[in-house]
């Protein structure tokens, strides 16, 4: 019998950010701008946390990771308090088959996909990410083919294209991308470096590869745009494209400024208004419980989401969904937690525990990570909070904390992060101390 109910295809890539094409970056994704075209495009969406598995087990649960257990990364031993809150699971209760494909970094184990809502892993046998990522559009081309109609789906496909290796087949640890086993060979000359970066050959170099990267993504992207064409599945299927945060670039990923909690999301199918841009906030702790509305199934009591369907239903709608949205730290490389809350003007910083430097382990290794270590970055102290005005000061870098003329402004916000740390019995303070399953880094490491 064939179901009413949308297919679901959750599309995720590591380390994206905004810089794709759709986004007006001068990166050549055009599987993906074809696909922003078609469907509505939130250009101030922002994950949870921004480093991997918090931030995705957040979205995909619809709690904060210090409500969710996932503080930290899976593979250095941090671990969902309850599986079963997955979305995966959710719609596997109601009636969806649901299948992963690729990396998606939240699991404990790869052999324990069912516990996570997954009824199938396609691409379970996989050596590692770069031979998973090369699996995966075809694993999808093969699941979708399988599809009667008898039940909806839920196919999470996820790649780790966009995300550093941290090591090249030449031996240079300080540059790859993970890109079929091979760096990229941007070519730097003519590229623009995003802010705060700054303007080096280094950079310059860096994030061409990082541009050639995200071209190897679209590729994978655009197999699976034409998979669903050919399967006869696509007019009935919702697809949701995004990413856990910021690029892996100094000041960017792991961090609470936009470069860092900023995310792509992108939506098409039955229910989303084609050619629309939203600017209001969102949230990625909504995209479980928009799903689950659009899917006609209850949205469990303990998302902490609200959904946005409204917005993708109707252009005309209001371009307002949140006043305000809640992002953490807690756990990358090493311990150091944090809390942001993020409003149309103003974004509010507050660090847990404070170094007398930067705790250089948590942004990845890069070869401009090393251009800002050489010019002095160990060097800058911490601030315990910090407050920027972006509509002056769109890249944060003016601390505004002690400005009277932003003390109403300061103490509203510290007002909005208490009662939200209340609300969700966030009790993180310096005292805490990670679990002996968790791999922890010194913070006065370098990397």
């Amino acid at each position: 019998m064939a179901t009413d109910r949308p297919n679901i295809v959750y599309l995720h890539s590591h380390d994206t950010g905004r810089m794709i094409q759709p986004y007006g970056h001068a990166v050549a994704t055009p599987a993906l701008q074809r696909f922003a075209e078609q469907g509505t495009v939130f250009r101030r969406a922002f994950c949870v946390g921004p480093t991997c598995s918090p931030s995705r087990a957040a979205m995909l649960t619809g709690r904060y990771p210090h409500e969710n257990g996932m503080l930290g990364l899976t593979h250095r031993g941090a671990r969902l308090n309850d599986p079963s809150q997955m979305l995966p699971a959710v719609l596997r209760e109601a009636g969806y088959a649901t299948a992963i494909a690729g990396l998606e970094h939240v699991m404990d184990a790869r052999t324990n996909h069912g516990a996570y809502g997954y009824e199938r892993d396609l691409t379970a046998s996989a050596a590692g990410a770069i031979e998973r990522d090369e699996e995966v559009a075809p694993a999808v081309e093969a699941f979708l083919s399988e599809q009667d109609g008898s039940r909806p789906f839920f196919l999470d496909a996820g790649f780790f294209v966009t995300h550093r290796t941290g090591k090249t087949e030449r031996g240079d640890e300080e540059v790859a991308w993970h890109s079929n086993s091979k760096r990229p060979e941007g070519d730097g000359r003519y590229v623009a470096v995003p802010t705060p970066l700054p303007d080096t050959p280094e950079t310059r170099e860096d994030i061409a590869d990082y541009c050639l990267s995200a071209q190897r993504l679209d590729g994978y992207y655009g197999r699976i745009f034409d998979a669903l064409e050919r399967s006869g599945h696509a007019g009935r299927t919702i697809v949701i494209i995004t990413t856990d945060h910021g690029i892996a670039f100094p000041r960017m990923k792991g961090t609470l400024s936009d470069q860092g909690t900023g995310v792509l999301l992108m939506m098409r199918g039955p229910g989303v208004a084609e050619g629309v841009v939203r600017d209001a906030l969102v949230s990625h702790i909504d995209v479980a419980a928009t799903l689950c509305a659009m899917a006609g199934v209850a949205v469990p009591s303990w998302s902490r989401g609200s959904g946005f369907e409204a917005l993708l239903s109707d252009a005309a709608a209001e371009d307002h969904h949140r006043d305000s949205v809640f992002c953490e730290t807690n756990v990358h490389v090493c311990v150091e937690p944090a809390r942001s809350v993020r409003t149309d003007r103003y974004l509010y910083i507050r660090r847990l525990i404070t170094h007398d430097h930067p705790v250089l382990p948590n942004c990845d290794r890069s070869v401009s990570k090393s251009r800002l270590v050489a010019g002095g970055w160990p060097e800058q102290a911490q601030e315990e909070e910090a407050l920027f005005d972006l509509l002056f000061d769109p890249t944060a870098l003016v601390n505004r904390i002690d400005d009277p003329g932003y003390r109403a402004v300061a103490d509203d916000l510290r007002g909005q992060m208490d009662a939200w740390r209340a609300e969700t019995d966030d009790t993180m303070d310096g005292s805490w101390v990670a679990p002996e399953t968790m791999v922890i880094a010194p913070v006065d490491a370098l990397h």
